[in-house]
Order: structure tokens, then C-alpha cells, then sequence
């Protein structure tokens, strides 16, 4: 981040997958934090080693944090379209 030349209409993005990728997104001076929950379950325990469920539930903490920095919050649903692992039409209950 250092090295990126900052321009004043472009916002610089970090995807997280956990708070402590928040936390180290937040103090690369990121203008929003994108966290990920993946649309299928076993991209989801894959990618960031949890549940969907699991995942979730940090949700409202994750934005909290982000919120609290000043800095935009988005949730972004990976795999919405597909998956590597379980194909195009995967389990999408979040069970």
C-alpha cells in the first residue's frame, strides 16, 4: 500500500476473509473493506477455513470494526455464480 500512488477519485479496496484480516487491512490505510462469506460450503471452509455459518456470524463484529475506522464496509458473496468445488448449481441453504 505504501507504494501505491494514491489519486484522489480512485478508492483503494482490501477483501478480508477474517478480522484479522480486517485489522490488517484497516492499518494499510484501505479506503473500504470488502469481507467475503463464499456462496458454497465447501469453498467457504476452503477459502477461509470456516463454516458458512461460521462466517456470518463475525459479520456484524467485521462491520462494526470497519464502521467504527471511518472507513466503507461492503459483504461480498464469492462463488454467486458457480463453484470450483460443488459446480453451478451448489447448496446455497448456508447450512
Amino acid at each position: 500500500m505504501a507504494q501505491i500512488e494514491r489519486k484522489s477519485d480512485v478508492r483503494i479496496a482490501g477483501l478480508a476473509l477474517n478480522m484479522k484480516g480486517v485489522e490488517r487491512a484497516l492499518d494499510a490505510g484501505v479506503d473500504e473493506v470488502r469481507y467475503v462469506v463464499v456462496a458454497s460450503e465447501t469453498f467457504n471452509q476452503k477459502n477461509q477455513g470456516a463454516s458458512i455459518k461460521e462466517t456470518l456470524t463475525g459479520l456484524e463484529s467485521i462491520a462494526g470494526c470497519v464502521k467504527e475506522s471511518g472507513r466503507v464496509f461492503s459483504a461480498v458473496i464469492g462463488a454467486s455464480f458457480g463453484c470450483p468445488f460443488e459446480g453451478r448449481g451448489h447448496d446455497r441453504s448456508g447450512s
